[in-house]
């Protein structure tokens, strides 16, 4: 009798151990899914990028993502720019910079000249830690001429009497390398009126005479025409 009794204990332990196993498991799947363990506290990650190029006299935008982590759900706090601080620097220049909420995105007015600055961007949402990034922006100057080359010496110019005769051809170079788009001009210092013009299209000037422009009163030698390009 008492074995049997031993024996009744016995599995009934077994069976409470059993039974306990499987309720933990249980409970441990039900967490692990919708209506379990809330998930670790969100934290804002980075803002990028940490740099921004722009043109110096072009009012333009330098878009910003904010990353969250765990990345879901998505940052909707807001953004600023603010003085440097232990965690960012920058000048605070709200002159020349801003910033837009739709989108996130750090704006500029044109009116700051080219060169280097930073601005220290601030991310807040309520109930978490706000974050912040320096963020360097390069301003570079528009494209502008930086020298004219001519594809001859320029000398004595003949005159035509049928119409302006095409003379010394010339491309205006640029400081990016780009196309010339602009009119250069063309001016005598030595000589009134001036018997030469600049005349050409866009890569192909050239200083041309005015029909009559030239005859035996002139001293070719010493006229002196200055092409200006802007």
């Amino acid at each position: 009798m008492m074995v049997k009794t031993a024996f009744l204990l016995l599995s009934l332990a077994i069976a409470l151990v059993i039974v306990t196993i499987g309720a933990e498991a249980f409970f441990l799947r039900r967490g692990s899914g919708a209506g379990g363990s809330p998930p670790p506290p969100q934290t804002i990650a980075s803002i990028s990028p940490t740099t921004c190029p722009l043109m110096q006299g072009t009012s333009a935008t330098c878009p910003l993502t904010i990353a969250m982590s765990p990345s879901s759900p998505a940052y909707s706090g807001t953004i600023a720019l603010v003085a440097s601080n232990a965690a960012c620097s920058g000048t605070n220049d709200t002159t020349d910079f801003g910033v837009t909420q739709t989108p996130y995105a750090i704006t500029y007015n044109g009116s700051a000249v080219a060169g280097s600055y930073n601005v220290c961007v601030q991310a807040a949402q309520p109930t978490l830690a706000s974050a912040y990034q320096s963020v360097a922006i390069t301003i570079a100057a528009p494209a502008h001429p930086v020298s004219i080359t001519f594809a001859t010496t320029p000398g004595y110019i003949a005159d035509s009497a049928t119409g302006g005769q095409v003379g010394t051809t010339f491309t205006v170079n640029m400081s990016d390398s780009s196309t010339y788009q602009g009119t250069p001009t063309g001016a005598c210092l030595t000589q009134s009126p001036c018997p030469w013009v600049v005349g050409g299209g866009t890569g192909n000037w050239s200083i041309q005479t005015i029909s009559g422009g030239l005859n035996s009163s002139y001293d070719a030698t010493s006229l002196t025409f200055r092409v200006t390009a802007n």
